[in-house]
């Protein structure tokens, strides 16, 4: 894309407008735009046309959820003897030596086998 030498000012700012305009327009077409439909309605005694506007934020509102997993996982729920409030949480704002521990973390683990104790220890094995 840069290599194209359009990286001016004035390219800059055309793409920028182009830009702004494009997301207003996009914006206000998946809000309010509608189409025309033109349906032929039957009475019994006569057949009438008749135009529906469709806008597609009300009729594609709840067609698409994203919950579709929500009764699988309910049951679950319901079935489980801990929650996500059972779970142990640390004592203060930093967890302590002995929480990193219970998480038994491969980061923490190699922390502790290079034998870094203090801030002192650090000092004495620094690397000149």
């Amino acid at each position: 894309r840069l290599n194209r030498a359009n990286t001016s000012l004035i390219i800059y700012t055309i793409r920028s407008i182009a830009k702004l305009l494009y997301t207003y327009k996009k914006k206000r077409c998946n809000q309010y735009d509608y189409k025309v439909l033109n349906l032929l309605v039957d009475n019994g005694v006569e057949k009438v046309e008749q135009s529906y506007p469709l806008m597609k934020c009300r009729a594609f509102r709840q067609k698409y959820a994203t919950d579709c997993y929500s009764g699988f996982f309910e049951e679950k729920y319901l079935a489980a003897k801990k929650g996500f409030d059972d779970l142990e949480s640390y004592s203060d704002i930093y967890p302590s030596h002995s929480e990193y521990k219970k998480q038994n973390s491969y980061m923490i683990r190699d922390f502790d086998g290079m034998g870094l104790t203090s801030y002192s220890n650090y000092e004495e094995d620094s690397y000149e």
